[in-house]
């Protein structure tokens, strides 16, 4: 079965979100950057990301980086949210 991924951005409050497949059954583990790790339950596979303080990590390349090991191209799938906080 194809991943899904659906990206949203909540700009009142900067923090996107990222789904990469089926979120049931996930918890979240959020490292030192403010980024949430959503991880299925019973496997630890990444499903999905929280990301707080977007504007922030806009310029980072570590960010971006991570966000290439799961098949998240910065330039389409970020990039179009990034132009609207700038």
């Amino acid at each position: 079965m194809k991943a899904m991924k659906k990206i949203n951005y909540d700009d009142k409050h900067d923090v996107l979100y990222i789904i990469l497949n089926d979120m049931h059954n996930t918890y979240g583990d959020e490292d030192d950057n403010g980024i949430v790790y959503m991880k299925d339950g019973d496997t630890d596979e990444v499903k999905g990301f929280i990301i707080y303080y977007l504007k922030n990590k806009i310029n980072d390349t570590e960010f971006q980086n991570i966000l290439l090991e799961y098949e998240i191209n910065f330039d389409i799938d970020i990039l179009p949210y990034a132009n609207n906080i700038k």
